[in-house]
């Protein structure tokens, strides 16, 4: 319970800190646009109930976007030192969150190379070395605590690397777990745990064999299914998680209410009303894809910002397609870029018709 009230709580920071940006960038309509594509989307998802790092996730990519929006052209060199320290943190939660960095560090060198004012240049560099200073004292001060803690063994020769997950993007769905060797789901043998280093060579051989009986045609087929099933679904994963049954509620006054049985019957996936409750969340996710088509089709000049974004939208279905996929929640750490970019193609839809 109480890891659901904290994850409702970090879902609607984030909501307003979307909301904030959108104000900042374009004023009270933008914000306006901001905030009800958020509310719709991710606001009603009941994602906060159980406990994956999502809406966690979401919290910290909603921040970086906050960080980079409002203060990348301020003087002060301490908010790009807090940037550095937030994205070491998102890193740490979701591995995705490096995209959010490439993409800047990525318009960081186009305004480097494009930008006619040395000041400007030097000014850009200061901010960047500030910023991999965050994340490198981020970094090691986590690695440290990781390794001298008590609390748990941490030994990171055990942990999952790149190509397990390359070779679980390679399965039918790609996020399909059941379908990779045994000897690499449950890498135990004669009753010690295989390092990743012993399971890289049958990684290798798998990820080489998928690729061969797949072959050109199959690789792009596959790949049309990823995208299909990481993009199709507006309740962003609940139907295909299902997480939530009816034998774990935990019994209390409020659950075992009239209104607790209401709520249980919309927002479980095999319960009465929960169809209808997929569809107007299919809507709310339809109104947001419509609002990037409108964004692409209108948008001529882009400042700075926006193309962070673009590079995140990208960068996001670029990682997703590469590595794991197979489910729309993986795009709830993507929201932040998606949702400013379709409200602002519905901003300039109605500037333009206003003018």
């Amino acid at each position: 319970m109480s890891f659901s009230i904290l994850n409702a709580l970090l879902i609607d920071s984030g909501i307003i800190l979307l909301t904030s940006i959108g104000k900042y960038l374009k004023g009270e309509k933008l914000a306006q646009i901001v905030f009800i594509e958020s509310f719709f989307l991710i606001g009603l998802q009941p994602q906060f109930l159980y406990f994956y790092t999502d809406p966690i996730t979401f919290f910290f990519t909603s921040l970086l976007c906050f960080l980079v929006v409002k203060y990348t052209y301020k003087k002060y060199l301490i908010w790009w030192f807090v940037m550095g320290l937030i994205f070491s943190i998102a890193y740490k939660i979701r591995v995705p969150v490096v995209i959010y960095l490439i993409a800047l560090i990525i318009v960081v060198i186009y305004q480097l190379v494009f930008s006619p004012e040395k000041i400007k240049k030097r000014k850009l560099v200061n901010k960047t070395v500030v910023l991999f200073s965050g994340i490198l004292i981020t970094i090691i001060g986590i690695n440290y605590y990781a390794h001298h803690q008590k609390i748990t063994e941490y030994d990171t020769k055990y942990s999952r690397n790149f190509m397990y997950f390359i070779d679980l993007g390679l399965t039918d769905t790609g996020a399909n777990h059941s379908q990779l060797p045994t000897e690499i789901l449950i890498p135990e043998k004669n009753g010690k745990i295989q390092t990743r280093t012993q399971l890289e060579s049958k990684l290798n051989k798998d990820i080489k064999n998928r690729i061969k009986n797949y072959g050109i045609l199959g690789l792009i087929k596959h790949q049309n299914t990823k995208f299909k099933y990481f993009v199709q679904d507006g309740t962003l994963g609940w139907t295909t998680e299902a997480v939530l049954v009816e034998s774990n509620v935990v019994k209390t006054k409020f659950t075992e209410s009239t209104i607790g049985h209401k709520i249980r019957d919309i927002i479980y996936v095999h319960r009465p009303y929960y169809p209808k409750y997929a569809i107007y969340m299919q809507i709310s996710w339809i109104f947001v894809v419509l609002g990037l088509v409108l964004y692409f089709k209108k948008y001529k000049k882009v400042t700075y910002t926006e193309l962070v974004f673009q590079l995140v939208l990208l960068g996001g279905i670029l990682f997703l397609s590469l590595f794991e996929a197979g489910r729309s929640r993986y795009l709830i750490q993507f929201l932040p870029a998606i949702i400013l970019l379709s409200s602002i193609g519905y901003f300039k839809m109605n500037s333009s018709k206003s003018s």
